[in-house]
């Protein structure tokens, strides 16, 4: 089972981005914000609100993975946050996306935190 919160902290430190900058810490579009929340976008910017909305990304996607019959994986998960849904389905057989890998070492890293 993935750990979500891991996964998450995982984005955020590949994302790279500060907290107070738009989009937040782990860089929502406006788009991808909005389209699992009807909080403001400025929310995006606090790591409680942005998390509890990037659960719901991460579980909209294994749910939508699930009904392919296709295992979610951190690889996967990563790519989805990368790329969309439809960007992550378009790559399925790319085992070697340097962003997904990153975030995938991070998350299997004993020693990240």
């Amino acid at each position: 089972m993935i750990d979500h919160q891991r996964l998450i902290r995982a984005i955020a430190a590949v994302e790279g981005n500060a907290w107070d900058s738009p989009g937040g810490g782990l860089q929502y579009t406006k788009a991808t914000w909005y389209d699992y929340t009807r909080m403001p976008y400025r929310e995006a910017q606090k790591p409680g609100p942005s998390t509890t909305v990037a659960i719901r990304i991460i579980e909209d996607a294994v749910s939508r993975l699930q009904a392919r019959g296709i295992k979610a994986t951190v690889y996967l998960l990563a790519l989805r946050w990368r790329y969309g849904f439809a960007g992550m389905i378009q790559r399925l057989t790319n085992t070697d996306n340097d962003y997904a890998k990153r975030v995938q070492n991070l998350y299997l890293d004993p020693s990240f935190t």
